[in-house]
């Protein structure tokens, strides 16, 4: 898979040397995080292409771009992106960072940082997209998206209903780790009206593994099974199950009795 997850503190023999070389995203008060990567930074999208392109020649079907994204609003305010945001806009920002925060009318590049961010990924997809896809036309590019279109391009710069558009994903998997049935329904139908209804290729997914609310398998297993007959009765025929371990095999085993057995 590609992200731009780095948890350095779990590399203590690479940590200094990539922060060194500022390699790390950094928030709006300039403090580098110890989690992420800096997706503006070239060694940082070369070293993603390289590794995705040599993973698509060792036969594998699919390359799932998770974490392909931002760490949250306040990124990536370091040194690399200020130039290529400033190159981008053609103009300097003086008051780095609250500008980018700010907005148009008051002064700032609110807007245009947003939408900065959002080519950032974007345009990273479309590198990785031409590389796999050079080394064997025939591997499939799978991506995890935020569920919400506004909060998704905002907050994380995941632009993926222009993914969808243009084709840059060969399948999208927005994550609905809803455990409510209501919740859960609310979400895909605000993902099925955003795509226009073109769900071909489209599989949210739900999570199991982090609903807290329901303690035994077969509790897991029930809710499961709802989200799914939710997904089928509205036009979805794929979706992702977050995620496979041992302490999720008995609800799929359970499940295969039932929805998935049908």
């Amino acid at each position: 898979r590609c992200c731009f997850l780095q948890k350095t503190r779990d590399y203590p023999e690479i940590a200094e040397e990539i922060e060194k070389a500022g390699r790390l995203s950094v928030d709006s008060r300039l403090e580098p995080s110890p989690n992420f990567l800096c997706p503006v930074n070239p060694l940082n999208r070369g070293e993603n292409v390289a590794a995705l392109a040599e993973m698509a020649g060792k036969g594998v079907d699919v390359v799932n771009l998770d974490f392909i994204r931002y760490s949250s609003t306040g990124y990536c305010c370091c040194p690399t992106c200020r130039k290529a945001f400033e190159k981008a806009v053609g103009q300097t920002v003086a008051n780095r960072p609250a500008d980018l925060f700010k907005a148009e009318a008051e002064g700032g590049f609110e807007k245009r940082w947003r939408d900065f961010r959002a080519e950032v990924i974007t345009s990273h997809i479309r590198e990785i997209r031409a590389a796999v896809k050079a080394v064997n036309p025939k591997v499939e590019l799978w991506s995890s998206c935020f569920p919400t279109v506004r909060g998704a391009y905002n907050s994380e710069g995941q632009d993926w209903v222009r993914w969808k558009r243009e084709g840059l994903i060969d399948h999208l998997a927005p994550m609905n780790y809803s455990i409510s049935p209501a919740g859960f329904e609310s979400a895909i139908l605000h993902q099925r009206d955003a795509l226009g209804g073109a769900l071909d290729n489209v599989g949210p997914s739900f999570g199991p593994v982090r609903w807290n609310g329901a303690n035994t398998v077969a509790e897991k297993a029930l809710y499961a099974a709802k989200h799914i007959e939710l997904l089928r009765r509205h036009g979805f025929t794929t979706y992702g199950f977050f995620d496979l371990q041992e302490s999720t095999k008995p609800i799929i085993e359970m499940l295969a009795q039932g929805p998935l057995g049908r």
